[in-house]
């Protein structure tokens, strides 16, 4: 039904880390309170009406012998799905329209399906549903992402050239009277500029896949495909290699909280687009739509496919997605459980991207611990019941800052810009996180700040070996007892599979031995040194400062920064013990999305409900309990516990 790659970042990671392979590169006030001013922020439930359904649809179901298949569009209006998505051209060399730009770009008229368009978009028009032209091929044909018929053009179809083809498919949709939007993925920042000119000119709808700190679309979509593996060994390894060959680790679910954030922050509606096939469940689709319901209350929501190259989808979920019924299955649930105006508002959380500049190879290490790190990250602000924003300056209205910064790895980047090491003076909690070596004036600045008078760095600098600078697991005091927690994270950028889950290039740690630190130690760990072991400090607070340690971290060590945040908030520890999931928490209710089968044992702020859905979607007798507050139990794989 679909085969849409997950979108890879450019990036030069794999070109550096090849060369560093062949070539070789050397180089090897505590304890003060803190208190979050409880400046709140809500967000509006959409309207009922206004919530878009949307499926994405393989043409050949669109289009029958003798004309359009009548009888899909009817089954699919009668379940409730008011848009549709497909492609209008296909690497291949067809399309399903004829113009000017199409034929200039060297595409032809599909022989079997012909000329369809103008009579797709008559009949979603007849049925007031949406059409999303995907720009899926353009992007895999300028950034030569897969391959492709020799008879395009590729030369020709610059962003000039996208922005006439929106123009040509945007009169024929008027034409017919019916609603056109477009969506894109894998494209460059100059396709992204003009495309969006383009669909503000035409006064159409342009929807992006992942965040946009830039805040240029109107409708911004997950792609939440996958979940982050608890280790790297056996079948979590097999796993790996399936979701780096399906190119979905970019759809880890709390690697898209980003994505969320960044329409939050940017005040455009947000959407969740799932698939069972790359990482998740044949049914998991209801579950996904749920969650994010009560994370983020999108205003758009669709089902996909998720097929391998050969056309495989996992069994059943062909079945599932064509059949699923979104007015009598999904939206009863998104009106019960979904976050509502009602609600009782959140304080907000800013995390902040201090992207280093895209040419630099420093880039596609940035990219890669982010990819690492973010699902720990945006777990623990959720966790411990803050509302999300995703900037690449601070936002003033924030009461809590998280700065994602490079810092020096291998000789590019440095030092973090003031604006940001200011935050260090403020009165509102900063936690600092940085990819390779603090250096700099400013960083001098932060870590005087931070009471830390020296930090000698640790790294991987030889990709011929997988020597882990940062401690695997950790040994943390929780209100239930002392847990061993998964602290290091992986590396999912890399260059070819058979290095997933032992590949640490570029992966820094800041050796700072715990007694000379000025500031409190919240955290330490044992690392390797000098051909023996050391003590560390991994996350230190002084202050309104807090300083992580380690560029990237597994979606475990969430439960550490949870219990530090949800303190900062005058609440109880969100988690009473590691609870391996995605948890979102709030004072008017909660959620938790267990990727593997888990025992739990979470403190919900708000609520009193629990409701539990099996990876199906089908309401279960609970196997948690809540008992003031405290919820225990065990969540099978898949499962979705709602408390309300």
């Amino acid at each position: 039904m679909s085969n849409r790659s997950v979108k890879r970042r450019f990036s030069l990671f794999a070109v550096s880390a090849l060369l560093l392979l062949l070539a070789g590169c050397t180089g090897e006030e505590a304890g003060d309170d803190v208190e979050v001013n409880e400046q709140h922020y809500t967000v509006q439930r959409a309207p009922q009406g206004s919530i878009t359904f949307a499926l994405e649809v393989d043409l050949e179901l669109l289009v029958e012998e003798g004309g359009i298949n009548r009888s899909w569009f009817d089954g699919a209006a009668s379940r409730g799905v008011n848009a549709i998505s497909f492609e209008v051209l296909s690497r291949e060399g067809t399309a399903i329209y004829d113009s000017p730009a199409i034929r200039e770009a060297g595409f032809v008229v599909d022989p079997e399906l012909g000329n369809a368009l103008p009579a797709l978009f008559g009949e979603a028009a007849e049925r007031n549903m949406k059409v999303i032209v995907m720009l899926e091929t353009v992007g895999h044909v300028v950034g030569d992402m897969k391959s492709y018929s020799g008879d395009i053009r590729a030369s020709r179809m610059t962003p000039e050239w996208v922005s006439m083809l929106i123009a040509e498919l945007a009169a024929e949709a008027r034409r017919q009277g019916a609603e056109l939007a477009f969506d894109e993925e894998a494209l460059d920042e100059e396709y992204i500029t003009a495309i969006k000119e383009a669909t503000r000119r035409e006064g159409i709808e342009y929807a992006h896949f992942f965040e946009d700190l830039k805040c240029r679309a109107d409708l911004f979509i997950s792609e939440d495909y996958a979940y982050y593996p608890y280790s790297a060994s056996g079948d979590d390894l097999e796993y790996m290699r399936k979701i780096f060959r399906d190119g979905s680790y970019y759809g880890k679910l709390g690697f898209l909280n980003i994505m969320f954030g960044s329409a939050r922050a940017c005040n455009k509606p947000s959407g969740v687009a799932t698939a069972g096939g790359w990482g998740l469940g044949a049914r998991t689709h209801q579950n996904i739509a749920l969650m994010r319901a009560v994370q983020f209350s999108p205003e758009f929501y669709m089902f996909i496919v998720g097929e391998d190259d050969s056309g495989r989808a996992l069994p059943g979920e062909e079945e599932y997605v064509e059949g699923y019924n979104f007015s009598s299955e999904l939206l009863p649930l998104i009106e019960e459980f979904g976050r509502k105006g009602s609600d009782k508002p959140k304080p907000l959380a800013n995390l902040i991207l201090d992207e280093p500049p895209l040419e630099l190879e420093l880039y596609g290490y940035y990219t890669d611990a982010l990819l690492s790190s973010a699902d720990a990250i945006t777990n623990a602000i959720l966790a411990a019941g803050y509302e999300l924003a995703v900037t690449a300056e601070p936002l003033a209205e924030a009461e809590l800052y998280y700065v994602f910064t490079p810092g020096e790895v291998f000789g590019e980047g440095g030092d973090i810009s003031r604006e940001l090491a200011s935050l260090a003076e403020g009165d509102k909690p900063v936690f600092y996180q940085v990819v390779g070596i603090p250096q700099g004036e400013n960083w001098a600045f932060v870590m005087n700040k931070l009471g830390i008078p020296s930090a000698e760095p640790i790294f991987n600098d030889d990709a011929r070996r997988s020597f882990e600078p940062i401690p695997e697991e950790v040994t943390h005091t929780f209100p239930a007892g002392d847990y061993r927690v998964k602290y290091a994270g992986y590396s999912f950028e890399v260059w070819e599979e058979q290095l997933l889950g032992r590949f640490t290039l570029g992966h820094h740690l800041n050796y700072i031995p715990p007694e000379e630190v000025e500031g409190e130690v919240l955290l330490a760990g044992t690392i390797s040194k000098d051909g023996g072991a050391g003590k560390t400090a991994l996350i230190v607070r002084r202050g309104n400062a807090f300083f992580v340690n380690g560029g990237h971290l597994h979606l475990e060590a969430s439960s550490l920064l949870a219990n530090i945040m949800a303190e900062l908030r005058g609440r109880p520890p969100a988690y009473n013990a590691p609870s391996y999931g995605y948890f979102t928490n709030g004072e008017s209710r909660a959620v938790f999305f267990s990727p593997y089968a888990v025992e739990v044992d979470l403190n919900v702020y708000g609520g009193s409900r629990v409701t539990e859905f099996d990876e199906a979607g089908r309401r279960v007798e609970p196997g948690v309990r809540l008992e003031e507050g405290r919820l225990r139990g065990r969540v099978e794989r898949f499962h979705l516990v709602v408390v309300d």
